[in-house]
């Protein structure tokens, strides 16, 4: 899953490659939820290009957050891998309890397939921002190493 953030810069605002990179592993030294020495970084103008394994997905969205805002940063491409050495075994009754919980998901109309810990997605939701709520609310569960998103947005028109 490639996930990229492109940010506009103005000209004054101009870094060579080379400051960006001391720049992003500065941020990542400042920030605990990277592991730093995990994460490969290349720049080329502008754009920052995040490799490595970490161990929960929470630290691949922090690496991203971490340097996005950036000065000279124009993109941000986080190719990083989340593989967990902890093999916890998954409840599916977990995952449809959180979606159920939440009061701005249909949960009734996804339905959720695990192998090992890798969670797929499918069904029909009403809008991109469910889509979106519940791939976060199932990367939340413990174990989980990989969500596959394959819910399909249905609008249904809305009668007079």
């Amino acid at each position: 899953m490639r996930t990229s953030v492109e940010i506009k810069t103005s000209s004054w605002k101009q870094k060579n490659d080379y400051t960006i990179a001391q720049a992003v592993l500065d941020a990542f030294k400042w920030n605990w939820n990277t592991i730093n020495n995990s994460i490969y970084v290349q720049v080329m103008n502008g754009q920052v290009t995040l490799t490595g394994k970490l161990e929960w997905h929470y630290q691949k969205e922090a690496a991203t957050r971490a340097v996005n805002n950036l000065i000279g940063v124009k993109e941000v491409v986080n190719n990083i891998s989340v593989d967990s050495k902890l093999i916890i075994p998954i409840n599916k009754k977990n995952i449809k309890r959180a979606l159920k919980n939440h009061v701005a998901l249909d949960y009734a109309s996804i339905v959720i397939a695990i192998y090992k810990n890798d969670i797929i997605l499918k069904g029909t939701v009403d809008s991109f921002y469910q889509k979106e709520l519940a791939e976060k609310i199932t990367w939340k569960t413990p174990g989980v190493r990989n969500v596959k998103n394959n819910l399909k947005v249905i609008h249904e028109p809305i009668e007079k």
